[in-house]
């Protein structure tokens, strides 16, 4: 038998692509509008394809700058294997989101689903609030003296296909679906059976999904910890415990998945040192930076006042101050704090 997109799913990646995009790294392609326009046509050409026997087209695969420096590959699919793959993870996301752990419990934190008819996939925001506060919970109980800080190396490129049929299998999703999925990974990878692409929204549902079991593992064997996407923190009460922890997640990741962690970026951190230099929220410390920015250009507008209109007997606007600037000096004050 035929396995076939819903028209309603298809429909709904529309909605979708349109709001956000096909990915959160480039630009929405202009092909897009031209699908909307003749949208009525194209749906019954995507809903007649069977997932056992597509291929999908060719791809964009460009390296993008990482913010600590080196790379990282992301892909951007052809418009219309867009359209098969978020739609064929739509079709499995509210099983997906029940096999994990609850989202009150602050445990798996990132990208919790809450699809509506506007084409949202994942609520508003994106998670690391909850991260953030549940860090600073536990980190300021007084109940642990350590932090054991881990992250899955190269996370996306090195997801195992298999391991991704086994996680939608495991949560409900019928296993000739699971096997097309896994299909359609290998054909974007050239026949390799790893990795799945950096960009897309179902690609991220899909990491989350093969991260389910690693949740289960650490619950089951009784360790306090939160997760933000593959970047976990354990809470211990002695240095012994991150040991036993690190040891246990390296060989469940490996054992499980052939997943890595990051030595760069795994280590025990005593629980002042965390407080001090890992409870840092970036959205406060953009907000932070662009306050001192602020009061810095306002100072110098301070000092350019008393130094230019000292001697001035009338009033001057605001706007013959800023005119006066150098123009180097205030556009470039005003970038950063754009």
């Amino acid at each position: 038998m035929a396995d076939q997109l819903r028209p309603e799913s298809l429909k709904w990646v529309l909605t979708h692509v349109l709001r956000f995009g096909d990915t959160d790294i480039f630009p929405v392609p202009f092909e897009y509008k031209a699908i909307e326009h003749s949208w009525d046509s194209l749906q019954d050409e995507l809903t007649s394809i069977d997932l056992s026997t597509y291929e999908p087209r060719s791809l964009r695969r460009f390296l993008v700058p990482k913010p600590g420096g080196g790379f990282r590959v992301a892909i951007q699919l052809d418009p219309l294997d867009t359209f098969l793959y978020t739609a064929m993870i739509y079709e499995a996301a509210e099983l997906i989101e029940k096999q994990r752990v609850p989202p009150d419990r602050k445990i798996a934190c990132s990208y919790r689903i809450d699809i509506d008819a506007n084409g949202q996939f994942f609520r508003t925001q994106n998670g690391w609030p909850d991260f953030h506060e549940h860090s600073t919970l536990l980190a300021e109980s007084g109940k642990y003296n350590y932090v054991l800080t881990a992250d899955i190396a190269d996370f996306y490129n090195q997801i195992s296909h298999h391991r991704v049929r086994n996680a939608l299998e495991i949560a409900g999703v019928s296993s000739v679906r699971a096997k097309n999925v896994e299909d359609f990974l290998m054909n974007l990878t050239a026949l390799q059976s790893r990795g799945i692409p950096v960009g897309p929204s179902a690609s991220i549902l899909l990491s989350e999904a093969c991260l389910s079991d690693v949740d289960t593992f650490l619950l089951r064997k009784g360790y306090v910890y939160t997760r933000y996407s593959d970047d976990f923190r354990i809470f211990c009460t002695d240095r012994c415990e991150t040991y036993r922890a690190l040891h246990d997640l390296s060989d469940y990741l490996y054992t499980a998945h052939r997943l890595t962690l990051q030595s760069s970026k795994t280590r025990p951190v005593p629980i002042g040192e965390f407080i001090e230099t890992e409870l840092l929220d970036p959205e406060k410390l953009e907000a932070q930076g662009k306050t001192e920015k602020l009061n810095e250009l306002v100072s110098i507008l301070q000092v350019h006042i008393a130094e230019t209109y000292s001697s001035f007997a009338g009033e001057v606007s605001i706007e013959e101050i800023m005119d006066s600037l150098p123009e180097e000096q205030l556009r470039g004050n005003v970038l950063i704090l754009l």
